[in-house]
């Protein structure tokens, strides 16, 4: 999630574009997939999988890292999320042909775990309604 578009909504944020990890990713030899589809029926994010790896200073200076997964709690089994992220690719919006593309993965949904059809990294299955995000201050047992 990029500052300044959806903390409220958030777990973590960070200082980039979603342009800038897109490219990344295709750097990396990641293949984009497409975002979620819901019509005319659902059809989950596709594309390489990626692990992402929480790395952070605890209060007393200590490096940590988690897996992302082990922030996300399922909602019905209260374990940790076992799906991995897809590079769903998001999309574009706008004329090429005029120079007006714009990125749709800036608006916020960089790393979703709730489905967005703009996701640059999704779940590949229906998230909505069956996991909920815990952060946590300390990594996950």
């Amino acid at each position: 999630m990029r500052r300044g578009t959806k903390e409220y909504e958030t777990v973590l944020t960070i200082n980039t574009s979603a342009a800038v990890v897109h490219s990344a990713l295709l750097l990396a030899g990641a293949a984009p997939g497409s975002p979620v589809r819901f019509e005319p029926k659902y059809q989950p994010a596709h594309g390489a999988e990626i692990d992402i790896t929480l790395h952070w200073t605890d209060a007393d200076g200590k490096p940590r890292e988690a897996k992302a997964q082990d922030w996300i709690q399922n909602f019905k089994t209260k374990q940790p999320m076992t799906q991995n992220w897809v590079f769903a690719g998001s999309g574009f919006v706008g004329e090429k042909e005029k120079g007006q593309l714009q990125y749709l993965g800036e608006n916020g949904n960089l790393i979703c775990v709730s489905n967005f059809t703009d996701a640059v990294l999704d779940v590949p299955v229906i998230s909505t309604a069956t996991i909920v995000l815990t952060p946590q201050a300390e990594t996950p047992k």
